[in-house]
């Protein structure tokens, strides 16, 4: 997308308080799990009033619109943001076993910690604790999944808990030395639950639709499910992205009074989406769908420049990974189309094809209808994605059909199109393990 700048020029141009000589930017990385992009207001939606404090923030921020999830689960999409590595290399695909932990590479907190910075985070999501022993610690100097349910991870909201151990973090900190806090909300993931102060959900509603119900269960009444229960579900969805929302609102408060906010970088973005039954299906993994793969992103910069512009490009989520290091003025040996901090001062890029793949096995035979092995490309406003399952493809006009339904694929309007996408992908590299 551009040559690498050097730090310092880069900071000027996008105008962060940093001086040479003076600290870096401290970076405050949220990754909210299972967050979908077209549930936030300042995406557009809406529905409920999920996001009230993010859509304040957003008015300070650069939106991107275009950042796309290598993979449509947790653990290949986190490997790809802490290594700045696809699939294919970081070979991240698998709940436990050979594809489970993190290569021996450097990862995004081992980088700021080499730079000088500290490095804390913490992390509410159970796949990526500690003890789980993948990797994804590495390079924290200070680490908390204490917040996690071991009992049964997929219950109640642990919102407030990760706000209360950053808090406790982040004041320990002094002004002299950077700091990079990596927080992970868990609560928008299954199983939804009902927010008692909150009620996005309909009072006189009385079908099977309640809150804490194991995805599981909800699973089985999908396909039998009428509009208002679909509603319902999404109602209680939404309050879970509230109460993350409520939960960072107030976290910022602290970030806000600290006298090193004016050099602080604020960085908001998911790890995939959630499908919520339109297709028949609850959940994420099965798909590579829009609203599994198409990431919220919201970038602070230090002194609120360039707050309430949009950035409209299609980019990898491994962009990411290198963008912040280039924001902060710390060198990477990743070649000049990594960083896309670019695009956050308004230049436009070449429309480059963005790859993303799911390759999923379950690990209990309950959950055998999640098994699925996908892959899928995007290159100007046209997808492609191949179910290597079934052998079945798709294609989307993502300018005329933005939610995917129209399947194009086979048409002799389209075929050249198809034929290139086609080609992308046989030439691209992918997970290959097994």
């Amino acid at each position: 997308m551009r040559p690498i700048l050097s730090g310092q020029l880069l900071l000027l141009l996008l105008g962060s308080c940093s001086q040479i000589g003076e600290p870096a930017p401290n970076v405050l990385l949220v990754v909210v799990d299972t967050l979908r992009q077209d549930h936030l207001g300042t995406y557009g939606y809406r529905g409920n009033p999920t996001s009230p404090f993010l859509d304040s923030l957003a008015s300070q921020s650069v939106v991107v619109e275009g950042l796309t999830a290598s993979s449509s689960w947790t653990l290949p999409s986190m490997a790809t943001l802490f290594t700045g590595l696809e699939p294919a290399d970081h070979g991240v695909m698998r709940l436990a076993g050979e594809g489970f932990a993190l290569p021996e590479v450097e990862t995004l907190a081992s980088k700021f910690r080499d730079a000088g910075y500290a490095t804390g985070c913490v992390m509410g999501n159970f796949l990526m604790t500690r003890r789980r022993g993948g990797g994804f610690d590495r390079g924290f100097s200070w680490w908390d999944d204490s917040v996690v349910n071991l009992a049964d991870p997929h219950r109640g909201s642990s919102a407030s808990a990760v706000v209360a151990s950053a808090e406790n973090w982040l004041e320990a900190q002094g002004l002299e030395r950077p700091w990079f806090l990596v927080l992970h909300f868990f609560d928008p993931h299954a199983s939804y639950e009902n927010h008692g102060d909150l009620d996005f959900g309909d009072p006189s509603y009385k079908g099977w639709v309640k809150g804490g119900l194991p995805v599981g269960e909800v699973r089985k009444q999908v396909a039998a499910s009428t509009a208002e229960d679909l509603l319902q579900l999404s109602a209680l969805y939404d309050e879970e992205i509230r109460a993350v929302d409520q939960a960072l609102g107030g976290f910022m408060g602290q970030v806000r009074g600290r006298k090193d906010w004016g050099r602080t970088l604020v960085v908001i973005t998911a790890d995939h989406g959630e499908e919520l039954g339109e297709r028949g299906w609850v959940g994420h993994t099965r798909t590579l769908h829009a609203e599994q793969v198409d990431l919220p992103l919201l970038l602070r910069l230090p002194g609120g420049k360039r707050g309430g512009t949009r950035a409209r490009a299609r980019l990898p989520e491994s962009g990411l990974h290198f963008t912040l290091l280039d924001l902060c003025g710390i060198p990477f040996p990743a070649g000049p189309d990594s960083s896309f901090a670019s695009v956050l001062k308004g230049d436009q890029v070449p429309s480059s094809p963005v790859f993303f793949e799911v390759d999923f096995q379950p690990v209990l035979k309950a959950g055998a209808d999640k098994k699925v092995r996908k892959r899928g490309v995007i290159e100007k406003n046209f997808k492609l994605v191949q179910d290597l399952a079934t052998g079945d493809t798709f294609l989307f006009d993502l300018g005329e059909d933005p939610r995917e339904n129209t399947n194009l694929a086979g048409s002799p309007e389209r075929a050249g199109i198809q034929a290139r996408l086609e080609a992308l992908m046989a030439g691209n590299r992918w997970w290959a393990g097994k």
